[in-house]
């Protein structure tokens, strides 16, 4: 096997690599925009809920309590906040959760792509000690073993 065959073959498997990795990287993008459509309906929810609680919902509760449990006007206002505080941030964490869901699709490709990259690395540095000199039955082990040999003779 000559140089000029071995390097080819090391071209051909980066492009195989590539389309694959890139594959790979459409597939994940794909999950991670439907994660990431999930994540901006539970923000939008948590906006619009922030919203109404505000002006209708917590004046709502605010008199019930005042008139209910004989709290001052103070007291029932601030209590109705409250409610409506805790829902809104139950809800901005649902969207958070949404959110990292999301990212965390993509980690998959990020670490085939380090994983790749060390494997072309390991191939164009050295290549004797890379994945496909181990495997294949034209490996650059044989050649460089030889190599070696008759430069030590």
């Amino acid at each position: 096997m000559n140089n000029q065959t071995g390097f080819r073959r090391i071209i051909r498997d980066i492009a195989d690599l590539c389309e694959l990795q890139i594959e790979l990287f459409a597939i994940d993008s794909q999950v991670a925009t439907q994660r990431t459509k999930t994540a901006a309906v539970y923000l939008g929810i948590a906006f619009v809920f922030a919203l109404a609680t505000v002006s209708t919902v917590t004046l709502g509760l605010a008199a019930a309590l005042y008139e209910m449990l004989g709290w001052s006007l103070t007291a029932s206002i601030f209590g109705a906040a409250g409610c409506a505080a805790i829902i809104a941030v139950f809800l901005a964490v649902l969207a958070v959760f949404a959110l990292q869901k999301a990212v965390s699709a993509l980690e998959e490709t990020r670490s085939e792509l380090a994983e790749n990259l060390r494997w072309i690395k390991a191939a164009v540095i050295a290549p004797e000690t890379s994945a496909r000199a181990q495997v294949r039955e034209d490996s650059f082990s044989n050649r460089y073993a030889n190599a070696r040999a008759s430069s030590t003779n």
